[in-house]
């Protein structure tokens, strides 16, 4: 992983791996899974007479404290209520001294990336469940592995191509709401929606300025829970106040309910604020990678026993540059001058594709509809910031775009000329200098 720790590890409550865990991942929170502990209620609190409405207050306990406090304040009220046994008690004590190990509310200001307490066991057996059982021998193990991977990868790459055709549209008039829709796949975005269809029920019932740029809110929300067995989330009456605060001046804004710290996605009262204070733009660390579908993934071109990117003419191409590359790569790494070569040789390089790129696409375009009007090929690389390379490399810049007056089609040569008009505009006193 390129030497840096995951945030957060879930596992079962083992110690010989909590131990190893500790001792070379020192900075990781380990978390324990709730789906082993919870599958123990029975096995250590099942022969109390009132096991089924034990069970059902500690789970309420553990699934719908919103912090740590009213997790200590329901427990207590647990262990106060029902008669426990020497046993049961001593367990249930040793689970609530480890409770920072696997009480959601208190792992929720971590990242986890959606990933639930009971999802680790219940995913794995519904990815290998059709293809692997208990009774399936060693020898076709690695096959029906290959085989449920695959189909993971293929149903990935269905969920792509829709997302890439079908658009789910707004359902609020929130602006936040448009921005995640071009960026964000299908299913977080429609997390996002979620979470937008929510604000109805937020309400902001005091603010007030902590300094010139910073003020903070007292939002006032209902509580929604998700019951055992269902799909989706239940509006309740209860009824809890929050305290989230906006930067004007970085446009940054935190919620004490830690939802998107946890899940990445922003929650409805960090929407809300953005909309109360007439925000059309999010930062960029508010849209996170992992969920974006305008990004191209670059462990898709990489060739494993179940995937095969090798199928597309793009990624033969990109394997075959990475092929060129690479020795150039190693043998510039012996000196920093030999790098400084390099670098300033791919900046170069940089400019020569933009400008071939860019008259490749005037001609697909031009194929489609001669009515397309487009930057010329020097403005597209200054937009890039590029303008002190090209001072540099001005004789290579020209020699390249007066060699497309020779192209054959008209469509090119008609580009070149713009580009030499471009670059009399914005190159005109370093044009100068060294031809005149």
């Amino acid at each position: 992983m390129g030497g840096k720790a995951p945030i957060g590890i879930l596992t079962d409550r083992d110690a010989v791996m909590r131990k190893a865990l500790r001792s070379t991942m020192s900075e990781s929170c380990h978390r324990w899974c709730l789906w082993h502990i919870m599958q123990k209620f029975c096995r250590k609190l099942g022969k109390n007479v009132e096991y089924l409405d034990l069970k059902e207050d500690l789970e309420h306990a553990i699934y719908d404290s919103l912090d740590g406090d009213e997790f200590e304040m329901n427990w207590a009220t647990v262990m106060e209520r029902y008669n426990l046994s020497e046993n049961e008690y001593d367990w249930l004590q040793d689970m609530y001294e480890k409770r920072n190990l696997w009480g959601p509310a208190y792992l929720k200001n971590l990242f986890w990336a959606g990933v639930k307490m009971t999802q680790r066991v219940e995913s794995i057996n519904s990815c290998f469940g059709c293809y692997v059982d208990k009774h399936t021998p060693l020898y076709e193990f690695a096959e029906s592995y290959c085989e449920a991977m695959e189909g993971r990868e293929n149903a990935g790459s269905k969920a792509d191509e829709s997302t890439t055709r079908n658009i789910r549209q707004i359902l609020t008039g929130f602006p936040i709401e448009e921005v995640f829709q071009k960026c964000y796949t299908d299913a977080k975005f429609n997390e996002v929606q979620r979470e937008c269809s929510k604000i109805l029920y937020v309400n902001c019932v005091r603010r007030r300025k902590l300094d010139d740029f910073v003020e903070e809110y007292e939002l006032e929300d209902r509580v929604w829970t998700k019951p055992k067995y269902y799909r989706k989330d239940i509006l309740t009456k209860r009824k809890i106040k929050y305290v989230a605060t906006f930067n004007s001046l970085t446009k940054e804004v935190s919620c004490q309910c830690k939802h998107f710290e946890c899940h990445g996605i922003m929650c409805k009262h960090m929407i809300l604020l953005y909309d109360l204070n007439n925000q059309t733009e999010v930062p960029e660390k508010y849209i996170l990678r992992c969920w974006r579908k305008d990004l191209e993934r670059k462990h898709t071109k990489v060739k494993v026993m179940y995937h095969d990117p090798l199928k597309t003419e793009t990624v033969c191409r990109y394997d075959k540059l990475q092929v060129l590359f690479d020795p150039i790569c190693k043998k510039a790494s012996s000196y920093k001058e030999t790098v400084d070569v390099v670098v300033e040789i791919f900046q170069l390089l940089d400019i020569r594709l933009d400008e071939k790129i860019s008259m490749l696409d005037r001609h697909n375009d031009a194929t489609q509809s001669e009515e397309v009007m487009l930057g010329t090929p020097s403005s597209v690389c200054l937009e890039k910031g590029m303008t002190e390379v090209m001072v540099k490399n001005l004789e290579q810049v020209l020699n390249m775009v007066l060699g497309s007056f020779q192209d054959p089609h008209p469509r090119v040569r008609w580009e070149a000329i713009n580009a030499i008009g471009q670059l009399s505009t914005d190159l005109g006193p370093d044009l100068q200098l060294q031809y005149h």
